[in-house]
């Protein structure tokens, strides 16, 4: 703010020089409209970059969830066939081998996976506070 000021009072000092004039009452009044238009631009300008830098985080937060959404979606098919390969296992008489440390190691590796168990909720039972 201390620098707008001084700023403001360097570009008027040729207006004021002329003051008890008209025309120098005059110039000071055109330069500041001069002075507030110039930082009026500059405002603007740093409006449109903070918001483009909140357009690409939200496009990166965007490309992340649906990231996250497909490794989900993955892990989730990856332990179908594990199941899947553990039932054939356990039949009676399997038609094939499986190579059980091969599937061994699939459900270590999505053990580690962390993951969150939410209890779902309808429409009706969210209230807002």
């Amino acid at each position: 703010m201390i620098l707008v000021v001084v700023s403001l009072q360097e570009s008027l000092k040729p207006a004021i020089r002329q003051r008890g004039e008209v025309k120098g009452v005059e110039n000071v009044k055109k330069a500041v409209s001069q002075y507030m238009a110039q930082l009026h631009a500059v405002l603007q300008m740093k409006e449109d970059d903070i918001f483009a830098k909140i357009g690409m985080l939200e496009q990166n937060l965007s490309v992340s969830l649906t990231e996250v959404g497909e490794t989900i979606s993955n892990n989730m098919d990856e332990m179908d066939r594990l199941i899947e390969a553990a039932k054939y296992v356990m039949k009676p008489e399997p038609q094939k081998s499986v190579d059980l440390a091969d599937v061994l190691d699939k459900v270590e590796n999505l053990a580690k996976m962390p993951c969150f168990f939410v209890e779902e909720t309808s429409e009706n039972d969210a209230s807002v506070e």
